[in-house]
């Protein structure tokens, strides 16, 4: 009886959630762009959010363009939902290209990022430098973000694809410059949906998706700002346009090993001293969280190890780093012989791996073995499975005061459409919001500069 009353009462809340996607999906059909605005910003995250809330409340006319049916989603995954939004350690050397990011952070990073979250209502904490929000849900964040926008008057148009971006004139060094600054940019837009309402579901709108989805809406802008993520570059919006990209890895992702009897340990933990390993000597190290996978490696270490690593390294395992060797078999020293084992030290599920695997290698020394554990790297995992990717848009193509194009005035590229990445804690989300505010600021100076 529980149980059917239980199964009955699920019903609604699927009903209600794709209920709700769908009068979204409604609602952007509804919504009548116009021909032209100030600026228009490709892409409805982080770094498009941040744009928008910036040029807007400078009265600048400001349209995102979002595929998905509602702005500001991939906000909700990060930090696994409780959004991990920025680092009190931010500095350019976190990235990968860090003589670019170092200036475009500019000399006061963090406190920009906080004065303007704290302009967005939002309170925070702070653990071992990683600052999430208060409430610990990456929505609080999302849902200030968008309120701010909405406030600031930005129009958000969703469901909408951008299949071409064009200039009007072709942009020129010289004394062509000036002129091509002062013409509009061109974009081709479909509006697409996912689902359609049939007639078993009256209580939903319906869309007609071979109406909408074929019928191509060409746009123009002032000012123009890529912050569509890998997808500005998998889709080649800019293909038309000689801007050189990088094709999407992953980085900040688990890594596949070769097997071993660490795999039997699937979704165990410990906290481990990870060194990388590419010829006699460490290049990398990392200390954290280190998660036991049936193909691999992964965790907040293995994630920051995946950025450098590559197939045929080897990591180095640590997994008593608090301790030295000598320590260990001091404590060892101390106990009986027969007592003398890893399960006080570990997870005792690892501890009899370890032991298992230093018998298996004739390893008598066993704390030399626990603290000198190698595995060898296979590659790294796929796309889907990455929290950030590597690739984008060249920064050499872009100054990274503006991060405005050298050869296209008005068109800039923020967050992840450039080829930056960073470190786990928080610093590709900082790079999001910081590079979406340097490109407002100088889209709102070239438009005053225009009038």
């Amino acid at each position: 009886m529980n149980a059917t009353k239980s199964s009955v009462q699920a019903k609604p809340r699927v009903l209600n959630k794709r209920r709700l996607r769908l009068q979204a999906q409604a609602k952007a059909a509804m919504l009548a762009l116009a021909p032209s605005y100030d600026l228009v910003i490709i892409g409805g995250g982080a770094a498009g959010l941040a744009s928008a809330i910036y040029t807007a409340e400078h009265q600048v006319k400001t349209l995102v363009l979002e595929k998905d049916y509602e702005v500001g989603r991939s906000i909700l995954a990060t930090g696994n939902g409780r959004c991990n939004f920025s680092n009190l350690y931010l500095e350019g050397k976190c990235f990968n290209d860090p003589d670019f990011a170092s200036i475009t952070l500019g000399a006061t990073p963090l406190q920009d990022i906080l004065s303007f979250f704290r302009e967005s209502g939002l309170l925070w904490a702070q653990k071992e430098g990683r600052l999430y929000p208060r409430s610990l849900s990456a929505a609080s964040v999302r849902n200030v973000l968008v309120q701010r926008a909405q406030r600031a008057g930005v129009t958000f148009g969703c469901c909408r694809e951008v299949r071409r971006v064009a200039p009007s004139v072709q942009a020129k060094h010289g004394a062509d410059r000036q002129a091509a600054t002062n013409k509009l940019w061109n974009l081709d837009i479909v509006f697409t949906v996912d689902e359609v309402v049939g007639e078993k579901n009256k209580t939903a709108v319906a869309i007609s998706n071979d109406a909408a989805t074929k019928q191509v809406q060409t746009i123009q802008a002032k000012q123009l700002i890529i912050a569509a993520g890998r997808g500005a570059t998998q889709t080649n919006l800019l293909e038309n346009l000689a801007i050189p990209h990088i094709a999407a890895s992953p980085v900040l992702c688990p890594l596949y090993c070769e097997d071993t009897p660490l795999m039997q340990l699937d979704g165990k933990r410990c906290t481990a001293k990870l060194s990388l390993y590419k010829s006699e000597f460490p290049s990398v190290v990392e200390t954290g969280e280190l998660l036991f996978r049936s193909y691999g490696l992964s965790g907040i270490a293995i994630f920051n190890l995946s950025r450098h690593a590559s197939e045929g390294d080897t990591i180095e395992l640590d997994l008593i780093p608090e301790y030295s060797a000598g320590e260990i078999n001091q404590r060892f020293f101390e106990l009986k012989p027969a007592a003398i084992s890893f399960d006080g030290m570990l997870d005792p599920a690892i501890a009899q791996v370890v032991q298992h695997m230093a018998s298996e290698a004739h390893e008598t020394d066993l704390v030399n073995f626990v603290k000198h554990l190698r595995v060898k790297i296979l590659g790294r995992a796929d796309l889907q499975s990455a929290q950030v990717t590597r690739g984008g848009f060249a920064t050499d193509a872009f100054d990274p005061q503006t991060l405005e194009a050298h050869n296209y005035p008005g068109l800039h590229c923020v967050g992840e459409a450039l080829n930056i990445d960073g470190a786990c804690g928080g610093f590709n989300l900082s790079w999001a919001w910081k590079s979406g505010l340097v490109a407002a600021q100088h889209v709102c100076n070239a438009l005053k500069t225009r009038e």
